[in-house]
């Protein structure tokens, strides 16, 4: 995993993050300024994925702290069961941002159609940005195995998102 030194920047449309430099960003190619996601990947499997679109599309949920809750809800929706949920309020960028750590449970299928549960920490960040009229939300899981490291690259990931200058 990168040591503080091995971070690069990345921009586009107006907003940007720090990210290990020794990762690879992949852009969806229908991206664009109003609407779009990218992954960011290590070479050993991690991912981390950044999506944003427009503000007015998610005001009906009133606010930050509901469009979180509402992204919770729909991996419920999935057939996920929410095993522990923690949420915290935070501040990026000068916007208050919500913050989700959850532990999800859910049924995969094995050889010869055996079902087992299989156990997952999700951390999500929502940010809206009235002055780009965007939301972003950054999300991926996290492994027991490789959990500090991945809660570094997550936590600088957030600790460096801008989505708009000031």
């Amino acid at each position: 995993m990168p040591s503080q030194a091995a971070y690069e920047r990345f921009e586009a449309y107006g907003f940007g993050t720090d990210y290990p430099s020794d990762w690879v960003i992949e852009l969806n190619p229908k991206s664009r300024r109003a609407l779009g996601d990218l992954a960011l990947k290590y070479p050993g499997g991690d991912k981390l994925f950044l999506s944003w679109g427009e503000l007015e599309k998610v005001k009906k949920l009133n606010g930050v702290e509901a469009h979180a809750d509402y992204s919770v809800d729909r991996i419920k929706g999935r057939g996920g069961k929410i095993v522990d949920l923690r949420k915290d309020s935070v501040v990026v960028n000068g916007h208050r941002s919500a913050s989700r750590d959850v532990d999800i449970e859910t049924l995969r299928r094995g050889r010869f159609m055996s079902t087992y549960k299989v156990r997952q920490h999700v951390r999500s960040l929502h940010v809206h940005c009235d002055v780009t009229g965007r939301y972003f939300v950054i999300y991926g899981s996290i492994s027991p195995d490789r959990a500090e490291e991945q809660s570094e690259v997550f936590s600088k990931v957030v600790k460096t998102f801008v989505c708009h200058v000031q």
